[in-house]
């Protein structure tokens, strides 16, 4: 197996037009932050949604933050699963992903019942957070419990276990120079987390963010398994808040002389988003942009040439 001996990571500006359709779009900006990333719908409407309140001194409800929180998993559950079907075909046991697709359906058919959407769009606006039902905590547990056992039964063969272990290895000080976030900064040993460093509710202020020190596919593919079974801990937890199908606050009625901008912070499945927001003096968005879509998501590397060494 592989040990990662050489990367270069370029940070080539590649930025999707979003700095400048953010001005110029006929839609809303909102609209444009939901499709920033088709899989990461929640993670850059919230990132946005925050800034946008920062930027206009917008107090959000506590319950409309909970539910906000709650759709933020239910993202990474999908996207995670997802994951963990290609690594186990990439090593060649497709039964493992075809299992790990189902769930995936699941997943989405439950995100299409809360908020009436596959990739839970239309849920969240500045200020508010509005959805159509909640998840049933019997429901996410047992989802977890699939999973696991779909691990479990893929790392009991040793084929798969052998071709995972030691590869496209990536140590703590490679992860800390080239900046890696989320998941495979945590498998790297890097204990960074925005909900619990960057909290937008106070119930995620004592996340446990899943963190090992291999580095290497294995690590990654249990870091996964360790959030899926975290964000089932987390929803449940907030579930039993027994938020509100929807929570609002009006939009503010004033605005600061001048220019204003705000921030946002959101630990998304892949890892910190952020979103900046700048209103010109009629208070409309003069400028919108997100840092965590302009770096290249292409490295040059000399690495083995495997695909699990890009996972």
């Amino acid at each position: 197996m592989g040990t990662v001996k050489f990367i270069n990571a370029v940070r080539r500006q590649q930025p999707r037009g979003s700095l400048n359709r953010a001005t110029t779009w006929t839609a809303s900006p909102l609209a444009l932050a939901e499709r920033v990333s088709g899989d990461t719908t929640v993670g850059h409407t919230l990132a946005f949604c925050l800034a946008v309140e920062e930027a206009r001194d917008w107090s959000v409800p506590a319950s409309a933050q909970v539910l906000r929180a709650i759709l933020l998993e239910l993202e990474r559950l999908y996207n995670h699963v997802t994951d963990i079907g290609a690594l186990c075909n990439d090593v060649g046991y497709g039964i493992a992903n075809a299992h790990a697709q189902r769930i995936r359906e699941q997943l989405l058919r439950l995100n299409k019942h809360v908020t009436g959407h596959r990739l839970l769009r239309g849920a969240i606006t500045p200020g508010a957070t509005r959805v159509r039902a909640l998840p049933e905590p019997a429901v996410l547990t047992a989802i977890a419990a699939d999973i696991q056992q779909i691990v479990d039964i893929a790392l009991g063969n040793s084929v798969v276990l052998d071709r995972m272990t030691g590869t496209a290895v990536l140590n703590l000080d490679q992860a800390r120079d080239i900046g890696t976030l989320g998941y495979v900064a945590r498998a790297s040993g890097i204990d960074h987390d925005a909900r619990r460093d960057h909290p937008f509710t106070s119930l995620s202020i004592g996340v446990f963010s899943a963190a090992r020190t291999t580095g290497d596919v294995l690590g990654r593919l249990l870091t996964r398994v360790d959030e899926i079974q975290n964000s089932v801990a987390l929803l449940i937890q907030y579930l039993e808040t027994d938020p509100p199908l929807g929570a609002e606050t009006g939009k503010p009625t004033w605005l600061a002389a001048g220019r204003t901008s705000g921030v946002g912070l959101v630990e998304g499945w892949r890892g910190t988003i952020a979103h900046r927001v700048e209103f010109g003096p009629d208070s409309t968005v003069s400028r919108s942009w997100s840092p965590s879509t302009q770096a290249s998501r292409g490295t040059r590397s000399r690495a083995p040439r495997r695909r699990t060494a890009c996972r």
